[in-house]
């Protein structure tokens, strides 16, 4: 479980994807919720294994370090 802040209300949740996932790749086994606000963004949940999710959260921190210098 998780919480994250969007400042915006989400009035709609469905699950699928915005592009066709191919039967045999590994996107095709991480289950996605799509999100779209009133003021029409759309926006994407998805359940990451872990050794993905550190490296994408260690991209993230270095692409904001390298930002600030």
């Amino acid at each position: 479980m998780g919480q994250f802040h969007l400042g915006e209300f989400v009035n709609r949740f469905r699950h699928g994807s915005l592009v066709m996932k191919l039967p045999d790749s590994e996107a095709a086994k991480i289950p996605t919720v799509l999100f779209g606000t009133i003021n029409g963004s759309i926006g994407v949940i998805a359940s990451l294994p872990q050794e993905q999710f550190q490296f994408l959260n260690r991209l993230q921190v270095r692409q904001h370090c390298s930002c600030l210098a």
